[in-house]
């Protein structure tokens, strides 16, 4: 019997900053979910698609007075991969890395990668915090939808 195990992406935010380099506002992800079958070959590197997540930053930032043209960047902030069993753990991973890609784009390291572990701390337990990548993805942000990918080595 496969047996599956469901894993929740707990914080993904954004940071939006203006010329001055102050953060300026927090753009929140959904959480995001996909699932690890059981029996999957640990030579391989496994791609996880989560797609056509909606961003919803245009309205975040418009309901909240700030143009989208005085936005100097957008990079990641904070990122957490999360079980939604309390007693999983996460020492089978070796490596972990979030990419952003366009909508409908389900190529292997489609976008850029915006957060990473590698390597993973020893015992990491039930979640596992994510190093922010200080890439610029205000073209990706500023869009309707995106896909996100998970890659994970074992």
């Amino acid at each position: 019997m496969t047996r599956y195990i469901l894993v929740l992406m707990a914080v993904l935010t954004l940071s939006c900053e203006k010329d001055d380099d102050d953060i300026l506002f927090i753009i929140p992800f959904p959480n995001l979910d996909f699932i690890i079958q059981a029996g999957l070959n640990p030579l391989d590197t496994w791609y996880f698609n989560i797609d056509n997540v909606p961003t919803n930053a245009v309205a975040l930032l418009s309901g909240n007075g700030i143009d989208t043209a005085s936005i100097k960047s957008l990079v990641p902030h904070i990122g957490r991969l999360t079980s939604v069993f309390g007693d999983a753990d996460y020492q089978f991973l070796y490596e972990i890395a979030i990419y952003l890609c366009e909508a409908g784009n389900q190529s292997p390291k489609c976008g850029k990668e915006i957060f990473y572990r590698f390597p993973l701390p020893n015992n990491p337990g039930a979640f596992v915090d994510l190093i922010p990548n200080p890439v610029e993805v205000k073209d990706l942000i500023l869009r309707d939808k995106v896909n996100v990918q998970v890659m994970l080595r074992f």
